[in-house]
């Protein structure tokens, strides 16, 4: 038996009831076990892995009732898929937490987690304690984090990792954080992200490095078994800091890779050519490349990774990692120039956004 399980608002509480599940039958649940008092959002959690929690929408005499337009919405919002055909299953979803580069300040710097049920894998943190905020507005609890990535050294990518550490740690004091957190990284982060938490972050929390929070050294193409997905890890032959980039295949049959935040390189074809989801920098549009200068930066524009995507066959290309200079209109812009080059499924995604994939 499944329970499943969202939050909901106030107003639709005399609709909604704690119900079971069995997934093997592929059909609604229509068990009433109790009526929730408690009007405020309702989040169950369960200690077992594979079990989501649900709360599922019944009219008044116990049958499943149609959820309303609005109701999805807010559904969506919380990131929840309430699919009764494939037995109630969350969908994979890119949880988009930033979108910009190293000097961005009308965005949060690029980083970005892969949701499996109620846990996430993530990868980087940006460049300080504003990722605490996005997570908490996204409704991302901290305590389904047990898995992350830091792809590089740059500030706008390890930092953030040192608040990740920080509360995390302190959930673990506390009791409310179960379990250990793994952190992965290319050999030679590790000893720089001890150093970085040693000098900024308090003995008690720091004495957990080791103990319940782990820095996993992962080599250029080692695949590592993170929460149901087979990630393999591979070098991005970056021309600045070395930097390790991933790809796996999702439980829905498709790969997605995460090239980096540097422009394509040759030498990493074998792991980026045939995915179904790219995700991949463009600093800015190629028409203000005197602008923004991001060939001396090592990044590249608009059009040349929606070119690369085509030459690749990539179906899903996700930009990122942008300037922020003209964010209100960056998604129309880069659709825009990127269409010229590219007829596949194109994103720009802002912060906080949250993909289907």
């Amino acid at each position: 038996m499944a329970v499943w399980g969202f939050s909901i608002p106030f107003k639709w509480h005399k609709i909604f009831a704690l119900q079971t599940a069995d997934k093997t039958t592929k059909t609604p649940p229509n068990k009433v076990l109790r009526y929730p008092r408690n009007y405020s959002n309702i989040i169950l959690k369960s200690q077992r892995r594979g079990m989501c929690t649900a709360i599922l929408p019944i009219n008044l005499r116990g049958a499943v009732s149609v959820i309303s337009r609005r109701a999805r919405k807010h559904l969506h919002f919380l990131g929840i898929s309430d699919d009764f055909q494939n037995g109630g299953d969350i969908m994979e979803q890119l949880y988009v937490f930033g979108t910009g580069n190293a000097q961005a300040i009308h965005c949060y710097n690029t980083c970005f987690a892969l949701r499996d049920g109620d846990e996430y894998f993530m990868v980087d943190a940006g460049g300080g304690n504003g990722i605490l905020k996005i997570l908490d507005e996204m409704k991302v609890d901290l305590n389904h984090i047990h898995h992350i990535f830091v792809t590089h050294e740059h500030t706008d990518h390890i930092l953030g990792i040192v608040w990740m550490i920080r509360m995390i740690a302190t959930g673990m004091k506390k009791g409310t954080f179960e379990g250990d957190l793994q952190i992965y990284c290319h050999p030679d982060l590790v000893e720089t992200i001890k150093t970085i938490c040693r000098l900024t972050v308090q003995g008690k929390f720091y004495k957990m490095i080791g103990d319940r929070i782990f820095l996993v050294p992962v080599e250029d193409g080692e695949t590592v078994h993170i929460l149901d997905y087979d990630v393999t890890f591979f070098d991005i032959l970056s021309t600045k800091a070395k930097q390790f980039g991933f790809t796996t295949q999702l439980k829905n049959g498709k790969r997605l890779t995460c090239a980096g935040d540097e422009p394509y390189n040759p030498g990493c074809r074998a792991y980026v050519e045939g995915s179904d989801w790219l995700l991949h920098e463009a600093f800015c549009l190629y028409g203000d490349r005197e602008r923004f200068q991001p060939y001396e930066k090592h990044h590249s524009t608009v059009k040349e990774t929606c070119e690369l995507a085509t030459e690749l066959n990539i179906p899903n290309l996700v930009l990122w990692h942008t300037e922020d200079k003209q964010i209100a209109r960056r998604k129309e812009l880069y659709t825009a120039e990127g269409r010229e080059y590219y007829q596949g499924n194109l994103l720009v995604p802002d912060d906080r956004e949250m993909i289907e994939l």
